[in-house]
């Protein structure tokens, strides 16, 4: 008698089924610790902030004169998008700036107020 043989066993499938299982398994849990590390969102927070301060240092040498003569002056994220120090964006929006001069000093002070 001849055998014809078209297909799997069920023990065949569940040892197939069990190492497909771990191998993707192993694939997630190392993937996931990939984009743990790629998670750069404290960085670009930093980068963010060091951008928001270069550009009020730089408005502050457009507007010295005026902060000269009115000694501490306040505007908001929106001057310094509309002097396109900055580029429009609403995480600036809450942002203010406050500069100052020091007149012993005969230094511009600024300060950006989150």
């Amino acid at each position: 008698m001849k055998l014809n043989k078209k297909g799997y066993t069920m023990p065949e499938l569940l040892v197939l089924l069990g190492v497909v299982s771990l191998i993707s398994l192993v694939a997630i849990i190392k993937t996931s610790y990939a984009f743990k590390e790629i998670d750069n969102t404290k960085y670009i927070e930093k980068q963010d902030k060091k951008y928001v301060k270069k550009a009020a240092e730089l408005y502050s040498k457009k507007i010295a004169d005026r902060i000269k003569e009115e000694k501490v002056v306040y505007l908001t994220a929106d001057d310094l998008i509309k002097d396109k120090f900055l580029y429009s964006d609403d995480s600036y929006k809450t942002i203010k700036f406050k500069f100052s001069y020091d007149e012993e000093k005969d230094k511009i002070d600024y300060e950006v107020i989150y």
